[in-house]
């Protein structure tokens, strides 16, 4: 056998490292605890959460897990029971011999004051009864149900039709019964899944109905789907996973951005004793969000009288949007108020969270956001009559997330940063607003970010892979008396306090265990640059490898996205950035390979005034413009001599195309270009909100990039998955056939079977840092190293379930 040479040997060593770094936002073995989620119980002070800690065998990667109580009323914080008795119960019921440290148990739900709580374990529901050290299975509703508030009924999709069970008779009847495929009630467009089709076709659905309960329990308030204009798009399975070697196709209803026909809402409410139907008399509206849909995204709600059921209208490509009454006894609508702009009118501030809008049924008002006045502020409306009552907030800041409102002191509590000039703007802080006066009380604001969990929005990794989550999970209690809140900055240690409405400390709950990392860790740098303009700031986050030496030089790799709807510089460590830790793990596992990874926003990106990202609008290649990236990676050039700017790749893998728009139009500055699910605007639905397609004099250049690809110079890597269900694949075939037509030369990974980005795709990740590698530090690439995609990996370091007690 041939002896490797040291350069083998080492880089080898860097690759197991960054291996580790990749998964982490997995598996929070590494870091622990930078991120809790506080589970509340019932309307108290109360909640469970999950700690956890290093085993007693030194293996710094084997993590256990404890179940916190914490009485935030009298600053207590304990076990939430006795582990130990848990798993003696449990394993008596299910035959398996569990680790009290590891149960593999999700979902609790407590009661006040009592001593038996709920879980999930094994894909059942169990009830364990502290008092008789028992467990007991009960029974468990589909999650595709929608109970009503009551308890009593319970609503799901059927034959694309509706229907209702009783759930103590378990009677069931349809509540509609013309409901066909692609003229549905209560489902979501196709459009969804690219790749859906494929699994076994039924009339059935195990989505939960787009629908909303009156408070009565006695009305629905749902749509009427309507596909059957939208043109259908073709997808194909090369590899079929029941063994045939025949390519399977199916016909998928999904509009592109220039169709003339779209998905429709018709809205509608359905009495559920009667059965009586009543349809709004509205036209239908179309579907507009490239993520949300109206009964999951906060555009839907009911009176407290339950007469009037409340829309918002969105216009398509997002320039218009209408709030609308409809009284579901007679079928009449009106428009209280409406909101346009010359470009996209945002409702949030991230393109996945649901609007920031808050209706107060109580006193049939509306708190709204908007960024009429260039920032995103709150203000609020009278829904009797759709009247403008008065400015919440105001300033040269912005309102980040609506967290929580206190109906007794008329105060919304929210997370608004830029205030203070003097800070990086993209740190939230914390602080209470009185609706009717606008005076604003802080709650807690420092030179950090200081995450809060909002209900409803998606939680970390580790949160969905290991269900530490629940529906009840929520920053703020349910009576606005604390917070807990994570204290978090890119370069340090996260720490998560627990908080009163005063911002006074109750008491630290976890700081982040960061003891799993390695030796020779650095932490990234957080850096304040100038755009291309010469006097915008613009923000950016430098990571170094563990090997770091400032005597060496390093090639440079622009870890970039130029998504407009994304800020992809990490403002906290591990898992409290936008990207569920991801962004962060990723560029730093880059770095660990032996580069200087540099993460910027720049202008056309998100976070900041309308105008910093309306700098992209009608250019949609200019998110995050790489102008200034370039700009901003030459003044750091200048500060740091351990940067090699004669070396400067640029990747994404998480599915933009800020690489091949780097290397074809500055090919003078990057060299080397990787991409993991590239995306065409003119295949992707909802595109045009961003960019207006039906332009023809902005579809050139940039926006086409198969026009550019004459330009090619540097070393360019492609990979996608051939069944991407977000960016179809058919956008990098054709800028494939542009290289050829262009005779360029390229590196190509299809994966047949592979999904969207780097989760579904980590053989192409692998394949990424061996094309960086190879063409920058000119050295040969660990053979066959195995790179298991981040869910496999998190599936394989759970609690398994025949561990030893």
């Amino acid at each position: 056998m041939q002896k490797r040479s040291d350069a083998q040997v080492e880089i080898e060593k860097h690759y197991r490292q960054a291996k580790l770094l990749e998964h982490e936002s997995y598996v929070d073995s590494m870091v622990l605890n930078s991120k809790i989620y506080p589970n509340w119980i019932e309307c108290g002070d109360s909640f469970w959460y999950v700690r956890n800690g290093r085993n007693d065998k030194g293996d710094l990667t084997a993590v256990s897990k404890e179940f916190r109580l914490v009485d935030a009323k009298n600053s207590n914080d304990k076990p939430a029971f006795d582990h130990n008795l848990l798993a003696k119960a449990l394993s008596k019921q299910t035959g398996k011999n569990l680790d009290p440290k590891n149960l593999p148990i999700t979902q609790l739900k407590f009661s006040y004051g009592k001593s038996e709580f709920t879980f999930f374990a094994f894909n059942k529901l169990w009830k364990y009864s502290a008092g008789s050290e028992s467990c007991k299975e009960e029974q468990a509703y589909p999650p595709y149900w929608l109970v009503s508030p009551d308890g009593t009924k319970a609503v799901y999709i059927k034959a694309y039709n509706l229907w209702v069970k009783d759930l103590s008779s378990g009677v069931e009847h349809a509540l509609t019964d013309n409901g066909e495929r692609y003229h549905s009630y209560g489902g979501l467009p196709e459009r969804m899944s690219l790749v859906e089709g494929f699994h076994e076709n039924t009339s059935d659905s195990c989505t939960l109905p787009q629908a909303l309960w009156s408070y009565d329990s006695k009305q629905l308030f749902t749509y009427q789907l309507d596909e059957r204009q939208v043109l259908s798009y073709p997808v194909t399975q090369y590899i079929p996973p029941e063994g045939s070697v025949r390519p399977k196709s199916v016909d998928v209803k999904y509009a592109l951005p220039n169709d003339q026909a779209v998905a429709e809402y018709g809205y509608l409410s359905i009495d559920v004793e009667s059965k009586q139907v009543c349809i709004a008399d509205y036209p239908c509206v179309l579907d507009s969000l490239a993520w949300q849909f109206p009964f999951i995204s906060n555009l839907t709600w009911w009176s407290t009288d339950n007469k009037i059921a409340y829309f918002i209208d969105v216009s398509r490509r997002q320039k218009k949007v209408t709030v609308v009454a409809f009284d579901t006894n007679s079928g009449s609508t009106w428009s209280l108020f409406e909101e346009s702009s010359n470009t996209k009118i945002n409702l949030s501030l991230d393109y996945e969270h649901p609007a920031s809008l808050l209706p107060l049924p109580e006193t049939n008002e509306l708190i709204w956001f908007s960024e009429r006045s260039g920032w995103a502020h709150l203000y609020l409306y009278c829904l009797s009559s759709g009247t403008f009552k008065n400015v919440i907030t105001h300033g040269d800041w912005l309102v980040r997330e609506v967290l929580h409102f206190n109906p007794e002191t008329r105060e919304v509590y929210l997370q608004i940063a830029g205030r203070n000039k003097s800070r990086n703007p993209y740190y939230r802080e914390l602080c209470r607003v009185n609706i009717d006066t606008g005076h604003i009380s802080t709650i807690a604001s420092d030179d950090y970010d200081f995450v809060v969990y909002k209900k409803h929005c998606r939680p970390t990794m580790i949160g969905v892979h290991l269900g530490l989550a629940t529906t009840d999970c929520s920053g703020v209690s349910p009576t606005g008396n604390y917070i807990v809140t994570t204290k978090t900055r890119a370069d340090a240690a996260p720490i998560t306090e627990l908080i009163d409405a005063n911002g006074c400390k109750v008491m630290t709950l976890e700081t982040a265990d960061i003891s799993g990392l390695q030796g020779g860790w650095h932490w990234p740098e957080p850096v304040k640059l100038l755009a291309a303009d010469g006097k915008t700031d613009i923000y950016g986050l430098v990571f170094r490898p563990s090997h770091f030496s400032p005597d060496k030089s390093y090639p440079v790799i622009d870890f970039a996205s130029n998504n407009p709807f994304y800020a992809l510089v990490p403002n906290g460590a591990f898992g409290n950035d936008t990207e569920a830790g991801c962004a962060y793990m990723s560029a730093a596992a880059i770095a660990e390979l032996g580069f200087i990874t540099v993460i910027i926003d720049g202008r056309g990106s998100c976070y900041r005034s309308k105008s910093f990202q309306d700098h992209a609008y009608g250019n949609v290649h200019t998110g995050s413009d790489l102008k200034d990236h370039i700009a901003g990676i030459r003044q750091l050039g200048d500060r740091y001599s351990e940067l090699n700017l004669d070396a400067v790749g640029i990747v994404d893998i998480n599915g933009s195309n800020s690489p091949l728009y780097g290397l074809l139009a500055f090919p003078e500055f990057y060299k080397v270009g990787a991409v993991v699910s590239m995306w065409d605007p003119r295949l992707r639905a909802q595109a045009d909100i961003y960019h207006d397609l039906s332009n023809e004099d902005n579809n050139k250049n940039s926006l086409v990039l198969g026009d550019m690809a004459s330009r090619l110079q540097g070393k360019l890597l492609l990979a996608n998955g051939m069944l991407d269900p977000v960016y179809p694949i058919s956008g990098c075939l054709q800028f494939i056939e542009a290289l050829v037509r262009n005779n360029k030369d390229f590196d190509l990974v299809l994966l047949p079977s592979g999904g969207h980005s780097w989760d579904g795709c980590q053989y192409a990740l692998r394949r990424v840092w061996d094309f960086l590698v190879c063409h920058f530090l000119s050295i040969e690439p660990p053979k066959d190293f195995h790179l298991a995609s981040g869910t496999e990996y998190a599936l394989a370091q759970q609690f398994s379930e025949t561990v030893e007690t």
